[in-house]
């Protein structure tokens, strides 16, 4: 990707660091000054917790986003606090992301929705989350159909756009109300029909 992104964290793997189009902060003070120096960038991924500084990663988002309020935010954080997920949607971040339930596979994926705009995000870090995500980024591979089952308001359209979208599947994404289709004419709604098929 193309996207110049600012990683902020002050432990950050040695492979993370020959990224294209990565500016690099390992201290507070480090990335306000990136910031200050009104660099711009497509995405800002902020751990929250700062060893030794008073300040923290909402200390950057708050500034970040005075100088760029259309950059897309990842907050990272070492603990599963729900405070601080909530705190970091309030002050604008796009996501939230737990360093205990932390793989590159699923980061990955994250940064491509987030790249996206309008692309849908699925919140939520429990293993029943983390697995469907993994079962999604791996059917986004594939060209096969793929049936996604649950009750109504569980995110099966959500689900289905980001396996969309993650696959980069050429056209546009079509979801259809089936409710809405008279049972007897769902396959003709679904699978076409030829001029004349319906008489009268």
């Amino acid at each position: 990707s193309d996207d110049r992104i600012l990683f902020c964290d002050d432990d950050i793997p040695n492979d993370q660091k020959s990224v294209n189009n990565l500016t690099l902060a390992t201290d507070v003070d480090s990335a306000l000054k990136i910031i200050s120096s009104k660099q711009k960038f497509d995405i800002a991924v902020l751990d929250i917790e700062f060893v030794n500084s008073d300040k923290d990663g909402f200390d950057i988002l708050k500034e970040l986003k005075k100088f760029n309020q259309s950059v897309k935010v990842i907050m990272l954080s070492g603990h599963d606090g729900f405070d601080a997920a909530l705190r970091s949607f309030r002050m604008g971040a796009d996501h939230f992301i737990s360093k205990k339930n932390f793989n590159l596979e699923y980061f990955n994926d994250i940064l491509e929705l987030v790249q996206m705009d309008g692309a849908p995000l699925i919140i939520g870090k429990s293993t029943v989350t983390l697995e469907m995500f993994n079962k999604m980024s791996l059917y986004s591979k594939y060209s096969q159909d793929v049936l996604i089952l649950g009750p109504n308001g569980t995110g099966k359209e959500l689900i289905a756009k980001s396996i969309f979208h993650l696959g980069k599947k050429k056209g546009k994404f079509l979801s259809k109300n089936c409710a809405g289709i008279p049972h007897e004419l769902f396959e003709a709604e679904m699978f076409g029909y030829v001029d004349g098929a319906f008489t009268g």
